[in-house]
């Protein structure tokens, strides 16, 4: 039987717009759930990101220190999007995942998430009328 908890955590990754990142490493902080980590997996999803090279200059035993400034915005948006992709759950959700990304890796996380869309369910909350153009069904909020 389900629980919430375990639906949460089994079913469904969140990529937040603004993430805070733990006092730890960055492996550790991709591997929350605390299993092992497949380096090729993590490596195909860093290429769809263009983090390759940040992963190979700061390494996954960069620590990230505590008030998370030793890392851009970018890099963190970037790290938390990592996460969600790596765990590869059924359910999605990217709260304006592209608002610190430069826009070769915007369009390369998205054009990703169209190659994936029909196996899942992605939700993107966003102001970007690039990405809004792209998705199947649209909810407005506010209006």
């Amino acid at each position: 039987m389900w629980t919430w908890y375990s639906v949460r955590k089994n079913l469904i990754s969140f990529s937040e717009q603004e993430p805070k990142l733990i006092n730890d490493t960055i492996e550790y902080n991709l591997k929350l759930n605390g299993n092992e980590l497949c380096k090729s997996k993590l490596v195909d999803f860093a290429e769809i990101l263009n983090m390759t090279d940040f992963l190979e200059t700061a390494t996954l035993d960069f620590e990230i220190n505590e008030k998370n400034t030793n890392t851009s915005g970018g890099e963190k948006q970037k790290i938390s999007i990592l996460r969600a992709l790596y765990r590869d759950t059924p359910v999605m959700i990217f709260d304006e995942p592209t608002s610190a990304l430069d826009l070769q890796s915007s369009e390369k996380f998205m054009n990703y998430l169209e190659q994936i869309k029909d196996n899942r369910i992605i939700l993107i909350i966003t102001h970007d009328e690039g990405i809004i153009q792209r998705c199947n069904s649209i909810v407005r909020l506010g209006y």
